[in-house]
């Protein structure tokens, strides 16, 4: 018969292993549903600047509203206009779109110019912080 105290411990090992996962999951897997949406906006936004020859203006909501609602009924995703996310602004001739998660840094973002997901904060004039 196994003690309560060696219950415990095996439970409590089981406990501390799982946040360690989960603190050290790659964003790819963290994130999987918010990088693939996010994906989904980026190639839309490629075909914009394809047909336009530039990105779309961050206070161009109409336009950015447009890609986001093609987007998501492309891919059959329930649009709801008043909480576009991930949110989309430009640095110079590229763009981040981000994902507010919480008040306070750090977020999920993708920015144009590296093309690739990360996790952190990157400011408006496009320097990386964390």
């Amino acid at each position: 018969m196994i003690k309560k105290r060696n219950i415990f411990i095996i439970l409590f090992l089981l406990f501390v292993m799982y946040i360690i996962l989960i603190i050290f999951l790659p964003i790819q897997i963290k994130y999987f549903s918010e990088i693939k949406r996010g994906n989904k906006i980026i190639k839309e936004l490629e075909n914009y600047y394809y047909i336009n020859k530039k990105y779309p203006e961050e206070n161009d909501w109409r336009t950015i509203e447009n890609i986001y609602r093609n987007t998501f009924l492309k891919n059959n995703i329930e649009f709801n206009g008043m909480t576009i996310q991930p949110y989309y602004f430009r640095i110079h001739n590229d763009y981040v779109l981000e994902y507010i998660m919480g008040f306070d840094p750090p977020y999920l973002y993708y920015y144009s110019k590296i093309k690739e997901w990360r996790y952190g904060y990157l400011s408006r004039d496009g320097t990386y912080e964390w």
